[in-house]
């Protein structure tokens, strides 16, 4: 399977390449928050050619915000079609509602929580709120978490208290507790709705855990904590993006490379620290390719300082630029990506067909171990061939 994905990437002309290649780093430009008036109009002229198709990847990528700031500070949003151009002048201001709320219902979260002297540790954008963007800058979903795990039924209790109610899930009950690695809470706030993301675990499927080796003991251990708050460290905020993006998400949205973009300016990073982390993690492959892109695309110069692994296949870069935009959603959902960028191929693909006994048997309650063991690989093979159709 890999080795036919390989081919066709290979066998894919160097003029794609050139211009998934020019399309992007003309979006990163836009959005960089780095590059003059000049340079965002000339990007902007590059993807002029397909207005419609430029506002789709977008939105797919989830920079319309960033991008809007940019283009209305530089005047180039003038430029836009009519249509297009109300939604980039609309979004600041929406993003800015909507992250209001949501800053707001972090605050009450983690105040909460040092009352209670719970760990609870921001992560993705309401970490970034304030610190590497504006309010109006990125859009945020939801709220996310990192929780100790013992910790669970009091973050429940305080979640509960504050007028979030779980969010039922399809899965049985015994599974989600143990093996899912999060709960998700839900609550309506002056009609905005806000979900909560509670993970004590942020790689929890056995295919993660034997293809790489980040663990929540190790993000728990690399905390900042002041006035009552926790925080990542720079390195370990930078290791969970890459794991997030590259691995959780098949480099799947443009928004995450500028977090990381972002995160890498940091003058507090520590590269033998980062290094370390990367390793003990067994992201090697994830963060050289991320480092790579980042260094490429956005000209980052601290990302090219810390790769340590220089050799980048054309084929991976070109399945990365792909996967920014429309279409490839085989390639984004079907596990091919992260089997390509595992450190331990084999132990990846022995998790996701051969989990241990206690995760089948949470999983599939009922069923004969035997049975399941059978029917997971089965259904499995199903779903890779409709999604390749």
């Amino acid at each position: 399977m890999v080795n036919t994905w390989k081919q066709s990437f290979v066998r894919s002309s160097e003029t794609d390449m050139n211009s998934r290649e020019k399309t992007i780093k003309s979006l990163c430009v836009i959005i960089s928050g780095e590059s003059s008036g000049e340079e965002i109009s000339s990007s902007l002229a590059t993807l002029s050619r397909d207005w419609n198709t430029f506002a789709e990847i977008a939105k797919l990528n989830r920079i319309v915000a960033p991008a809007a700031k940019n283009l209305i500070s530089s005047g180039a949003v003038h430029k836009l079609p009519d249509a297009i151009r109300k939604t980039f002048e609309d979004a600041p201001r929406a993003t800015a509602a909507r992250n209001m709320v949501l800053s707001s219902a972090a605050a009450e979260i983690t105040k909460a929580a040092a009352g209670d002297n719970l760990t609870l540790i921001p992560l993705k954008g309401i970490s970034f709120i304030d610190r590497i963007y504006a309010i109006d800058e990125r859009p945020m979903t939801d709220l996310d978490f990192m929780v100790a795990k013992q910790q669970q039924k009091e973050v429940a209790h305080l979640l509960g208290g504050l007028g979030y109610s779980r969010v039922p899930s399809s899965l049985p009950e015994a599974f989600e507790n143990e093996f899912s690695g999060e709960m998700k809470y839900s609550r309506c706030v002056s009609g905005v709705d806000i979900e909560v993301e509670a993970h004590w675990d942020v790689s929890p499927e056995p295919a993660l855990k034997k293809g790489f080796n980040l663990s929540p003991e190790l993000l728990l251990a690399n905390t900042i904590h002041t006035g009552g708050n926790f925080r990542l460290s720079p390195e370990a905020e930078i290791v969970f993006s890459i794991f997030h993006l590259a691995v959780r998400h098949s480099f799947s949205r443009l928004l995450w490379f500028l977090d990381l973009h972002r995160l890498c300016n940091n003058s507090e990073i520590d590269r033998g620290k980062l290094q370390t982390l990367i390793r003990k993690s067994g992201i090697e492959n994830p963060a050289t390719a991320v480092f790579d892109f980042l260094h490429r695309m956005f000209g980052n110069a601290n990302a090219a300082r810390f790769i340590e692994k220089q050799y980048i296949p054309d084929f991976l870069r070109m399945a990365i630029m792909g996967n920014l935009l429309p279409g490839n959603e085989f390639l984004k959902t079907s596990g091919v990506l992260q089997l390509l960028i595992s450190n331990n191929p084999f132990g990846y693909v022995n998790g996701m067909l051969f989990p241990p006994v206690e995760f089948m048997k949470a999983r599939y309650p009922g069923s004969k171990p035997l049975f399941s063991y059978v029917a997971r690989p089965m259904g499995m093979l199903l779903k890779f061939r409709d999604r390749k159709r």
